[in-house]
């Protein structure tokens, strides 16, 4: 593979981390987006998910980290906290209240416009990426013997609308209508609307088989500003809908002392109105949560979201795949977002993206690539479609016996979660994509669950569990 052009197809998160690694291999990268994209952390059309809570996962944040040194600092500037997690969360699972004690486990609650703006502003200061906006790749374009996708053909968005490229800032070509690009790396992360399989198939090549497991759950979520007698000693405030109790949610503090609520329910939706949304609340075994919107100024409407369902598009077991054509990020995989995987999903397919850019592989880098990425989301597509073969009403699951037994072994170790560390700690690393799912299968968890009633494993601090629930 020639490392002198490449084209990342979608400004989303995936594409931009994309396109940060493209930066190291590539003499030029050019981002091509149909939204225009925002100076500031407002929201656009094009990530209608993003105002609802986003949860950015610890190795996640890790990546991103390695990835822009600076993150940190502009996390602070926008004055997003600093959250450990159990000490500085409240949370309720299957089994009661889990304890809250110091895991050294920390993430930084922002919402998702706030972090894409910031990723943004870091690779358009990266001097070999330009952004071209207000446009939309209508097809690909390819060798005479289709074997290599070679550029795209590109359109304005909207009939009226123009197409224009900048870079820092600056536009390098307005009135531009329909064109074509060419590149020696295409890279499609335009999401759950990706195009990819209709083209492919148009080029004659076999489609990805496509997976969907959909617990119909939905969401509605509300951004609030509490007034200055909310001091409360906690950052976010987790319920997880269950089988028993399928309302839920997540109150999280954010950035610039803003606050956000987003309630979840499984086959039973949360309304986008007043009256129904108090309701719903009402309806949550949750003092903590309405104490707090005691104290809370609604900034904004009440916003709903019904896409949640888990897609997964099989690139990976595809015979062959037109060189020079790799995707990323949701066109490949997307989460029921209750678990807050796909950022940190969108993260690792970046490192894998380096670790295929490195190897310089010249024959097979496309297969290659999808079947790598496949191996390292695959733990987080367990762990999010186990869960959500619980309900009896999901649709598209096979296997619904293995299902239940990997749910029952769960619901043994969740059981005792709140008196033992090993476990506590376990499931949480698990969690956040440290440790593979099997970590909770270790004999150390095993003996842990046998004698979690002995001093070594009690969990410091376990007493203040009881603080949330009054």
């Amino acid at each position: 593979m020639k490392h002198d052009y490449a084209i990342i197809i979608g400004a989303s998160i995936a594409g931009l981390l994309a396109a940060r690694v493209a930066s190291d291999h590539f003499a030029s990268v050019i981002i091509i987006e149909r939204d225009t994209l925002p100076d500031d952390d407002a929201q656009r059309a094009g990530t209608p998910q993003s105002r609802h809570v986003h949860g950015l996962l610890v190795r996640g944040l890790e990546i991103m980290r390695a990835m822009f040194p600076t993150l940190d600092d502009d996390l602070d500037g926008a004055d997003v906290p600093r959250m450990e997690w159990m000490s500085g969360t409240i949370q309720h699972i299957p089994s009661g209240w889990a304890p809250r004690y110091a895991s050294g486990l920390e993430t930084r609650p922002v919402s998702r416009a706030a972090l894409e703006a910031i990723i943004r502003r870091r690779v358009k200061a990266i001097p070999n990426v330009t952004f071209m906006t207000g446009v939309q790749v209508a097809d690909l374009i390819t060798n005479a013997e289709k074997t290599q996708v070679i550029g795209v053909h590109t359109v304005p968005r909207r009939a009226t609308g123009h197409a224009s490229a900048s870079k820092s800032g600056s536009v390098l070509g307005e009135g531009v209508n329909n064109f074509s690009l060419y590149a020696d790396l295409i890279i499609d992360c335009t999401g759950r609307a990706s195009k990819m399989p209709d083209w492919l198939g148009a080029l004659g090549y076999e489609t990805p088989r496509e997976e969907i497991i959909n617990a119909h759950l939905g969401y509605a979520t509300r951004t609030y500003q509490m007034d200055a007698s909310f001091q409360p000693d906690w950052h976010a405030l987790l319920m997880l809908p269950s089988v028993e109790s399928p309302r839920g949610g997540v109150l999280t503090e954010i950035e610039r002392g803003k606050w956000m609520m987003t309630l979840a329910g499984v086959g039973d939706l949360p309304p986008t109105d007043e009256a129904g949304l108090s309701a719903f609340v009402d309806a949550i075994a949750a003092p903590p949560l309405r104490e707090a919107l005691h104290h809370a100024t609604p900034l904004t409407p009440i916003y709903g979201y019904r896409r949640t369902e888990n897609r997964r598009l099989r690139y990976d077991k595809l015979k062959r795949m037109p060189r020079g054509l790799i995707v990323m990020g949701d066109a490949v995989a997307a989460f029921n977002p209750v678990y807050g995987q796909g950022m940190t999903a969108a993260a690792l397919g970046a490192q894998v993206l380096d670790l295929h850019l490195r190897a310089q592989e010249s024959n097979g880098f496309e297969l290659a690539f999808q079947r790598q990425l496949a191996r390292t989301i695959a733990p987080m597509w367990l762990m999010a479609v186990t869960e959500d073969a619980r309900y009896p009403t999901t649709d598209g699951v096979r296997w619904r016996g293995v299902y239940k037994l990997l749910n029952r072994y769960n619901d043994w170790l969740i059981a005792r979660l709140p008196h033992s560390l090993t476990i506590s700690q376990s499931f949480l690393r698990v969690l956040h994509v440290i440790d593979p799912p099997t970590a909770v299968m270790r004999p150390r968890v095993l003996w842990a669950r046998l004698f979690a009633h002995r001093a070594a494993e009690q969990i410091p601090g376990s007493a203040a569990v009881e603080s949330a629930r009054s």
